[in-house]
């Protein structure tokens, strides 16, 4: 124990001597925790349950997600054309009736006025 002085300096001296000496003491337990792998071991331990906490996050978030995600609909199998990707379904152009011709064609050259029978 420190002696009872009323000289600042010597009360200030022995002072960081008790610090220092307490200091020295927390460096040889702390060496040894590490020397038997105590703090190694925490570290494990507290890896080893932030991956399961991280895990059950994960789980719960795809628990909620599968909640909201919208079910197939009543109608939907698999002969069903709209179920289908779009590369196997049928071209829509295909079942409308062919378009008509704008205009005259070969076959159907319309109707005239005033034809001049002159001119034939």
């Amino acid at each position: 124990m420190a002696k009872d002085t009323d000289d600042p300096a010597e009360n200030a001296k022995q002072g960081l001597g008790l610090l220092w000496k307490a200091a020295k003491k927390v460096a040889k337990d702390v060496q040894k925790d590490v020397a038997k792998g105590a703090v190694t071991k925490t570290i494990e331990d507290a890896g080893r349950e932030i991956a399961r906490a991280a895990t059950n996050v994960a789980e719960k978030v795809g628990q909620e997600i599968e909640k909201i995600r919208p079910k197939e609909p009543e109608y939907a199998h698999p002969d069903d054309e709209r179920m289908k990707p779009p590369y196997d379904q049928k071209d829509p152009s295909e079942d409308a009736p062919p378009k008509k011709p704008k205009g005259p064609t070969p076959s159907d050259p319309g109707f005239r006025i005033a034809i001049d029978d002159k001119d034939k």
